[in-house]
């Protein structure tokens, strides 16, 4: 059999319509729904070919056929197979649910809890630092701020 990985990744170009447009009856009602916001100026998917079968993970922003789009953080994965529609699923993925889901697993778990990674927090300060360093007066001197 002949497997064929596909990843498509569009910011810049104009709209372009993925798949076929939802199924009535699909996945949670109220999903699909058309006017949600302007066209979408991207699309990414992955496409997995497997002979005639292909597989296809629409990822955020998702626009179908019709104008019918999905909500932000919802993505759509469908099945095909010689052009038939088998599976065609909306799945949530919103990175705030995915991140408090983790540290509650984390902080419940029967492991220790890993010490807080303050790194980000240091990267954060020492650029604020900089930027306030760069901060001209009108005079054009160096004005420094108190953090």
């Amino acid at each position: 059999m002949h497997l064929r990985v596909e990843l498509t990744s569009s910011i810049t170009s104009p709209t372009v319509v993925l798949g076929s447009t939802p199924r009535p009856g699909l996945g949670r009602p109220g999903l699909w729904q058309r006017g949600l916001r302007p066209a979408d100026d991207r699309h990414r998917h992955i496409t997995v070919h497997a002979g005639r079968t292909q597989f296809t993970a629409h990822l955020d922003p998702v626009t179908a056929t019709g104008g019918w789009q999905l909500e932000r953080n919802h993505h759509r994965v469908t099945v095909e197979r010689a052009g038939e529609l088998l599976h065609d699923e909306v799945v949530q993925d919103s990175p705030l649910h995915t991140s408090i889901r983790d540290a509650v697993a984390t902080l419940m778990g029967p492991g220790l809890v890993p010490p807080p990674d303050l790194n980000p927090l240091r990267r954060i300060a020492m650029l604020a630092e900089f930027l306030r360093a760069q901060q001209r007066s009108p005079e054009g001197q160096i004005r420094m701020q108190p953090a």
